[in-house]
């Protein structure tokens, strides 16, 4: 262990402060402390401690790390009952508690869970007055509000402490921010965690250009009016987006390179077209990124979605990404038929970097963010001010999540195409694998 872990491990074996809050940055090792903790605690000094977490899948990575560890040490692994196995209890996936015979045991618990409210006043049942929220900056305030009032019911004993990245500082997801300045802190940014060899300076140097640096490395709280009360907030400032601009695209985009020499076909970027369908008052809109630049090539509106394969025609895309889901859906196998190159996406499914994106759609958005601030350039349109209004959050498995259109059209924003037609020029192509027999 580095020395602040080794500080987060006794204050939850030692518990010196009855509240105590951690914030640390991200990949620190911070799970597996406290899965370390809870088998001191619970299979040595016999208390039972409730890790609670946002999501089911953080909870089963603390209990994983727990029953790993169990068997470390005969004094760990003879606390369990004799019925008990180790093995089998490692191949239960879904295990949510383990009580052993001095009384001790953990129960690792989730927000996300219908059955949290009984789950957690089991735990309390079972004598737990130790509570150890993980991710705690992702679990609402209500939910927050419920597990305290049970952990006041213990009495003067009962032990506190809240972990996490600093994500949000307004309701619904308040309380980590005010109790930063009330809770015992420990602190760890990224330059701690550099300092100890927990990152290196080339890792930390990349993930500067990925989402969320501020929170995840810097430990750093955004600021109070940049979030609204579901946690959402923009994604492209507008002063990037107008950075951004240009007039006109150059005379020869991507034909003669610096010297003046022809650039073959071969060498020169593909001409991708996102495509965002829509129908009656609903318009498609269609934007062509080649390379580092970026314009709106039509928007049309009618009826009839086939009148939308005529237009994809016409763009001869090296490569058309359409939304396939719903009305898009039906563009899609016309233009399969007339052999036109189409890459249908369903923006709900599962990203290249899963442990980053809620979904393809984040993923796809993030791209258009990262590659303006890579210096990327837009052909100035007013309908492109529609990314303005473009609004992500972290939700409870850490992840980025845009916000949906329902959502949009309370705002009163109208549903935004350009927009939407830019982020799918960000799908990654993915070329085919192909092994002949």
């Amino acid at each position: 262990m580095t020395p602040n872990q080794k500080l987060i491990f006794y204050a939850l074996v030692f518990r010196e402060h009855k509240r105590l809050q951690i914030e640390s940055c991200t990949q620190y090792g911070k799970s597996l402390t406290v899965a370390l903790a809870c088998v001191i605690i619970s299979a040595v000094q016999g208390e039972v401690v409730s890790v609670i977490a946002p999501s089911k899948e953080k909870a089963k990575e603390i209990m994983r790390y727990y029953v790993d560890h169990l068997g470390d040490c005969p004094i760990f692994y003879g606390a369990l009952e004799r019925t008990t196995r180790l093995e089998r209890l490692r191949q239960e996936e879904n295990k949510e508690r383990i009580m052993l015979n001095n009384h001790g045991g953990i129960f690792v618990l989730s927000t996300n869970e219908r059955s949290f409210g009984k789950s957690i006043e089991s735990a309390m049942g079972k004598g737990s007055k130790i509570v150890v929220m993980d991710e705690a900056c992702l679990i609402r305030d209500d939910t927050e509000s419920t597990v305290f009032r049970m952990i006041a019911g213990k009495g003067d004993g009962a032990f506190y402490c809240k972990i996490g990245n600093p994500f949000y500082t307004e309701p619904p997801y308040s309380h980590f921010y005010k109790s930063s300045t009330k809770y015992a802190r420990i602190f760890i940014d990224y330059k701690i965690a550099l300092a100890e060899g927990r990152y290196n300076q080339e890792f930390i140097d990349e993930a500067r250009g990925k989402p969320l640096f501020r929170e995840l490395y810097d430990c750093k709280f955004p600021k109070r009016d940049e979030i609204d009360r579901e946690g959402y907030r923009f994604l492209i400032p507008r002063e990037l987006l107008e950075e951004a601009f240009i007039e006109e695209l150059p005379e020869e985009l991507y034909e003669k390179d610096e010297e003046g020499n022809d650039i073959p076909e071969d060498d020169r970027p593909n001409r991708i077209c996102g495509a965002d369908i829509g129908r009656g008052h609903d318009p498609s809109a269609y934007v062509l990124k080649y390379g580092d630049f970026m314009w709106l090539d039509s928007t049309n509106q009618t009826r009839d979605t086939m009148t939308q394969v005529t237009e994809i025609e016409r763009i001869d895309a090296d490569q058309t990404n359409i939304d396939d889901i719903g009305v898009g859906g039906g563009v899609t196998d016309r233009a399969r038929e007339k052999g036109l190159a189409i890459n249908p996406i369903n923006w709900a499914g599962s990203p290249m970097d899963r442990t980053k994106f809620a979904n393809i759609k984040a993923e796809n958005y993030w791209g258009i963010l990262e590659w303006i601030r890579g210096g990327g350039k837009i052909v100035k349109d007013a309908r492109f001010y529609e990314l303005l209004e473009i609004k992500y959050r972290i939700n409870t498995s850490e992840k980025i999540q845009i916000e949906p259109k329902e959502r949009l059209a309370k705002r009163g924003v109208a549903s935004p195409n350009v927009a939407d037609a830019s982020a799918l020029c960000f799908n990654p192509t993915i070329e085919p694998d192909i092994n002949f027999l």
